[in-house]
């Protein structure tokens, strides 16, 4: 164990990692998929008072100050006025391949579908049927996740460009490989030589498959950025 790991278990106990956050729900009998992921774990809270009512399943992604919840205090309101005790649970349940954008909220009762995109900031309170995107307070559904990757092939392009454009401007050089993150294939060559790869990329120009024209278009930024600055700037400018 490294000195910054141990720091990191120091002060922030059994969720210092992804890793050990998920060993430690395990352990108290949440059920927890494979695969599944905990972004900065030391913001997310999960409610472990009934851990047996909580399933996350596979490929899950949960991201910073997330909350998963599966009971309801608000009776204390209640009680003091009339002396009742009326509990309140419910299980929470995720399918799998979903993730859980920045701040959300899962109560009590909560049920995700698989393959599903929760938005930042949102409010999960019932069942969200899968294949979908869903955002707000309470979720609703705001796309089909068929119609989300199709708008996603459309920006993704523009939005690569955008980035190499704004490093440039800010730093006057292209911006590393590393820092190309989720991008990065966008713009590799794999095996084919830079020659060939022009050729390729001259043919398909004139088929009529929009995305096909975007996917080489973009695959050519990182070439030229490779070989010749000259080709580059044609293309970030045309």
């Amino acid at each position: 164990m490294s000195i910054k790991q141990l720091a990191m278990r120091l002060v922030y106990g059994h969720k210092a990692s992804s890793e050990q956050y998920i060993s430690w729900l395990r352990s108290q009998g949440v059920h927890v998929g494979q695969h599944v992921h905990l972004y900065t774990p030391w913001s997310i809270r999960i409610d472990t008072q009934r851990p047996w009512m909580i399933e996350i399943g596979d490929n899950v992604h949960i991201t910073a100050d997330c909350s998963i919840l599966q009971h309801d205090y608000s009776w204390a309101v209640i009680q003091r006025l009339t002396g009742e005790v009326l509990g309140s649970c419910g299980t929470v349940r995720i399918g799998n391949n979903v993730f859980v954008g920045q701040k959300s909220l899962i109560l009590k009762g909560a049920e995700i579908g698989d393959n599903t995109i929760i938005g930042a900031g949102s409010v999960v309170t019932g069942r969200l049927d899968g294949n979908a995107v869903y955002a707000g307070a309470p979720a609703k559904k705001i796309s089909s996740l068929e119609a989300y990757i199709d708008k996603r092939r459309k920006l993704q392009l523009n939005e690569a460009v955008l980035l190499v454009r704004e490093y440039e401007q800010t730093y006057g050089t292209r911006p590393p490989k590393k820092l190309l993150r989720e991008f990065f294939w966008l713009f590799e060559l794999g095996t084919l030589s830079w020659m060939r790869y022009s050729k390729r990329f001259s043919s398909l120009i004139t088929i009529p498959n929009v995305h096909s024209k975007r996917l080489f278009k973009a695959n050519l930024c990182l070439a030229a950025m490779r070989h010749s600055s000259n080709t580059l700037n044609q293309i970030l400018n045309s």
